[in-house]
């Protein structure tokens, strides 16, 4: 009897490897310019797509049943070339495009995991801030958040362009968990799409139920040089920094 349980978990577990192979062999990963030539051997253009997806990648179906999906037509990003339909919209349903062939994503989805949950995260991003700008700061306060920025601006750090991703998405959190432990905020998260999956994007919530502030808005502040007081005091008034969007 037990012989037979082990035949059976094994044949299931090589069952479980077999879709898996099936489902990962089932694409092709392309280069812009691949996918371009692929369109051009069909007289399509970049701009023939059959219809977009949320995130809006261009799905074209060519005359041999096999479909490519493609975000935008700057080639910024590869694409993915379907020998099978059903196989391209489970990746669709479940925004499942694999993350590890993706090139051309911003920082924020890069670092998608830790915007989960922006409150455990902190202390994370508070290390590698220490490292990256070469503080020692134990804790988040107004005045270590006040040097921070100070140093960001006296350096003249181009943060939308920087390719120290985890550094600038640090910052954005730790400004906005400090402000939502001043404010007694709350967190709201929305659905926003990177190059082909879905992610969920952290806001800041005031008492009044109204937007402070999305996180990856925190960056546009930092550039165009804002004063950290107001902000803070615009927070607090239930104003909001942004405007008064409800969640």
């Amino acid at each position: 009897m037990q012989n037979t349980i082990i035949a059976i978990f094994v044949f299931l577990i090589n069952f479980s490897n077999m879709k898996s192979q099936v489902h990962s062999n089932c694409f092709e990963i392309k280069s812009f310019d691949e996918i371009k030539s692929i369109l051009e051997n069909e007289n399509k253009s970049l701009l023939d797509f059959d219809y977009q997806l949320e995130s809006l990648a261009g799905v074209y179906n060519l005359d041999n049943n096999k479909f490519i999906v493609l975000r935008g037509i700057t080639g910024k990003h590869n694409g993915f070339l379907f020998n099978d339909e059903q196989c391209m919209e489970e990746m669709i349903a479940k925004d499942s495009f694999p993350d590890e062939h993706i090139i051309g994503k911003d920082i924020f989805e890069k670092n998608k995991e830790f915007l989960r949950n922006p409150d455990a995260a902190t202390e994370h991003f508070l290390n590698e801030i220490n490292s990256g700008l070469g503080f020692s700061f134990k804790e988040i306060n107004h005045s270590n958040l006040i040097i921070m920025y100070n140093k960001i601006v006296a350096n003249d750090i181009k943060i939308i362009n920087s390719n120290d991703d985890t550094l600038i998405v640090g910052i954005a959190i730790l400004f906005a968990s400090f402000l939502k432990n001043e404010i007694k905020g709350d967190w709201g998260f929305k659905k926003v799409y990177g190059v082909y999956n879905s992610y969920l994007m952290p806001y800041l919530l005031n008492k009044k139920n109204n937007k402070v502030f999305n996180i990856d808005e925190v960056l546009s502040f930092i550039e165009s040089r804002f004063d950290f007081n107001s902000a803070l005091k615009a927070a607090k008034s239930g104003l909001g920094i942004i405007g008064n969007g409800k969640k």
